[in-house]
């Protein structure tokens, strides 16, 4: 229940935070929490709650921020940024390898916005599509710059403990 909403009411907007997904990807696979591999970003304050996570998540390679001494820990995660860190996930447990750039064009062929989708986040995506993660907005826009709400990010995080168990 969310304040102001009502007993029972579930909002599917706005999304998730970065600092708050990596804390979700590193338990979800049961990293121990590691707040010096935070210290290269300079926007982790030394007593934040997630630090620990975080430096978790960037130790393990699951999550590398968005710039030089930069994690951005308030900002909400895209759709290729939730995409790329279920990508390293599956890549990090040895569930998956890094697909090919054939493998990006196959995933991602239907989708008319496929070329909106950044360089980094180009194999997560195709990962994340190929392996039923995550699917488009709609039948033919993936909408890699929207957030990623947190219906969806139920959604694939619970897509990604199943793979993973």
């Amino acid at each position: 229940m969310e304040a102001g909403r009502g007993y029972w009411v579930y909002v599917a907007e706005p999304g998730k935070l970065a600092g708050f997904s990596a804390v979700i990807m590193s338990r979800l696979v049961g990293l121990e929490a590691d707040p010096e591999s935070a210290g290269a970003f300079g926007d982790i304050e030394p007593g934040a709650w997630y630090r620990g996570m975080v430096g978790a998540a960037v130790r393990a390679g699951l999550v590398a921020g968005t710039g030089p001494g930069r994690f951005d820990p308030r900002a909400l995660v895209t759709r290729e940024q939730a995409a790329t860190m279920l990508g390293h996930t599956l890549a990090w447990s040895g569930a998956q390898q890094v697909p090919a750039e054939e493998v990006f064009q196959a995933a991602l062929g239907a989708y008319r916005d496929a070329g909106a989708i950044s360089s980094w986040a180009r194999a997560g995506v195709a990962l994340a599509i190929e392996k039923g993660l995550m699917q488009g907005r709609t039948v033919n826009e993936f909408v890699p710059a929207g957030n990623c709400t947190r219906a969806e990010a139920a959604v694939v995080l619970y897509r990604l403990f199943q793979k993973l168990d």
